[in-house]
């Protein structure tokens, strides 16, 4: 892998970790932003905060997110 591309996964990998961090230190945010109709936001939100910590270590790793 280039060096430019191993430094931007670094940065995306940064950014996944943040916003699963944020997520958990602001969770009224998140919560007001999710619509109204979706079933249990609570849920959804502690769904998305593995979600964003899952892929920041799978970048990290330089190995692909499995589908």
């Amino acid at each position: 892998m280039s060096r430019i591309k191993t430094i931007l996964l670094y940065v995306m990998a940064a950014a996944y970790a943040f916003a699963g961090f944020s997520h958990l230190a602001s969770p009224e945010f998140f919560l007001a932003i999710i619509p109204p109709n979706l079933p249990e936001p609570e849920l959804l939100k502690q769904g998305a905060i593995v979600l964003c910590n899952r892929a920041a270590s799978y970048m990290a790793q330089n190995k692909p997110i499995p589908a």
